[in-house]
C-alpha cells in the first residue's frame, strides 16, 4: 500500500523511533553501569571498593560516590554526594537493598555481617559512640532499630551492636548550658557509657560553634580538642575518649569523669560548661564493705509544684560493719545538675537525664567505691536529713532510713 503520509513527516516518525529505541537502550546500559559503579568488572554487592576511590568500603565515608582512580572511568566521580550517615542515603554499599531492609545484612558493604561489624555504616565512628550506626539518618532517640539489624528494638538484646547486653551496659547524654558567649542555635552534649568490663566512654558532640579547636576541661584538666568544622550551612564536632582505647578516633580517658565539672574552651573564653552525667545504674558488686548487706529504703517529700510524677528516694544497705552503700535517686524533674545535701553538708551532684525515655538521676556512695562512678561513703548518714535542691529551690527533702 501506498503510503498517505508526506516523505517529510516520515521522516520525522522514523526519527521519534530511533531516538525512543536509543534512548531505551540508553537506560539499559545506565542501570547496568549501576550494578557496577565503577566499572571494574565487580558488581557492587561484592565490590571492596564500589566507587573506585582507593578506599575500602568499610572505611569509606561515602561508599558509592567518589572518584575512580583507575579504568575506564578513571579521574571521573561516580555514584552520589551522599555521605554514609546522610538521611537521604537509602542504600550506602549501592547494592540496590535498602538500608533498613531485613534482607540487607552488610549495610556499608565491607564483607562483614553487620552483626559482627563494629562500624555497621562505615562512616568512621565505632556502633558504641555512633548516635546512628545503621547510617539511616536517625538518631537513637527516633529509631525504633538503632543498628538495622530488622529487629525492633523492643525484641533487640544488643540495640547499637557493641556487642554488650543492653541490660549489662549504661549509657547517659546530658546537654551542656551555654554560656552568653556561645553562638545562637548553637549546643554541646555530653555522653558517657559504662560497660559491664568496666569501661568507661565519654564523649562531646557539637554543633553550631565557630570552626575552630576547642580544649575540653574536665576538672582542670585538658582532655583534648574538640575541632569544630564546617559541613554544608553548619560546623559540626565530636571528640571521643575510652579508658582503653583501641580505634583511631579514640583518645584515652585516664580518670573516671562521673559527675565531675566540664568546660568547653576556645581561647580563655567558656562557651559551654556543665557536670558529666554520672550513668543511673552502676554496675556494684555484693561484697559486704562493697554496698552489700541488708537494704533499707525510704521516700523523700517532694518540693511544691513538681508533677505527679516526681519522685525521690533514698536506700542505704547496712552489713555486719554498719552501713555500707547509700543511693539517692529521683525521677520526673527536670533535666539538669541537683545538689545532694545530707545532714547540712554538701555532699554531691545529682544528674538528672533521659534515660529510656524518662527523667532520671542517681547518686551513689559506697564505703568501698570500686571505680565505677561511687562516691566515697567517709560521713554519718542513719536517718540524717537529705535534701536535693538546684539553687534556692528544694526539690526533694527527707531522712535516710534510721539503723
Amino acid at each position: 500500500m501506498k503510503s498517505t503520509f508526506p516523505p517529510s513527516l516520515i521522516s520525522v516518525r522514523i526519527t521519534f523511533a530511533a531516538a525512543a529505541l536509543a534512548a531505551t537502550f540508553s537506560l539499559g546500559q545506565a542501570t547496568a553501569s549501576a550494578e557496577d559503579l565503577d566499572g571494574d568488572g565487580i558488581t557492587n554487592r561484592v565490590d571492596p571498593d564500589v566507587d573506585g576511590d582507593g578506599i575500602l568500603n568499610g572505611k569509606d565515608r561515602n561508599v558509592d560516590g567518589g572518584v575512580c582512580l583507575k579504568g575506564s572511568l578513571k579521574g571521573k566521580f561516580v555514584g552520589d554526594t551522599l555521605r554514609n550517615d546522610s538521611s537521604r542515603e537509602k542504600d550506602i554499599d549501592g547494592d540496590f537493598l535498602s538500608d533498613d531492609s531485613k534482607k540487607e545484612k552488610d549495610i556499608d558493604g565491607d564483607g562483614r555481617l553487620d552483626s559482627s561489624d563494629d562500624d555497621i555504616d562505615g562512616d568512621g565512628r565505632g556502633n558504641g559512640s555512633d548516635d546512628d550506626c545503621d547510617g539511616d539518618g536517625k538518631g537513637r532517640a527516633k529509631d525504633d532499630d538503632d543498628d538495622g539489624d530488622g529487629s525492633d528494638d523492643s525484641s533487640d538484646s544488643d540495640d547499637d551492636n557493641d556487642k554488650f547486653s543492653d541490660d549489662d551496659e549504661n549509657e547517659v547524654e546530658l546537654p551542656l548550658t551555654a554560656s552568653p558567649d556561645a553562638p545562637a542555635r548553637s549546643r554541646v552534649r555530653a555522653k558517657v557509657k559504662l560497660s559491664p568490663n568496666g569501661k568507661i566512654e565519654l564523649e562531646f558532640d557539637a554543633r553550631n560553634l565557630t570552626a575552630g579547636d576547642y580544649d575540653v576541661v574536665v576538672d582542670g584538666q585538658i582532655l583534648g580538642t574538640l575541632s569544630m568544622i564546617t559541613e554544608k550551612d553548619r560546623t559540626e564536632g565530636e571528640v571521643h575518649f575510652e579508658t582503653n582505647p583501641n580505634k583511631e578516633d579514640e583518645l584515652p580517658l585516664p580518670f573516671n569523669p562521673f559527675g565531675l565539672p566540664v568546660l568547653i574552651v576556645k581561647s580563655g573564653v567558656t562557651y559551654f560548661s556543665g557536670i558529666v552525667p554520672t550513668p543511673s545504674d552502676i554496675f556494684t558488686g555484693s561484697g559486704d564493705d562493697n554496698g552489700g548487706g541488708e537494704r533499707f529504703v525510704s521516700q523523700l517529700t517532694k518540693g511544691s509544684g513538681l508533677s505527679s510524677e516526681a519522685e525521690g528516694s533514698v536506700e542505704i544497705q547496712v552489713g555486719n560493719k554498719g552501713v555500707t552503700g547509700l543511693e539517692v535517686e529521683v525521677e520526673a524533674i527536670p533535666a539538669g545538675a541537683y545538689d545532694c545535701t545530707v545532714d547540712g553538708t554538701k555532699r554531691g551532684i545529682v544528674s538528672v537525664i533521659v534515660v529510656k525515655g524518662k527523667l532520671k538521676g542517681k547518686l551513689r556512695y559506697e564505703v568501698v567505691p570500686d571505680g565505677n562512678g561511687e562516691l566515697l561513703l567517709d560521713f554519718d548518714v542513719g536517718g540524717k536529713s537529705i535534701v536535693i535542691s538546684q539553687g534556692a529551690t528544694t526539690f526533694f527533702s527527707g531522712s535516710a532510713p534510721s539503723v
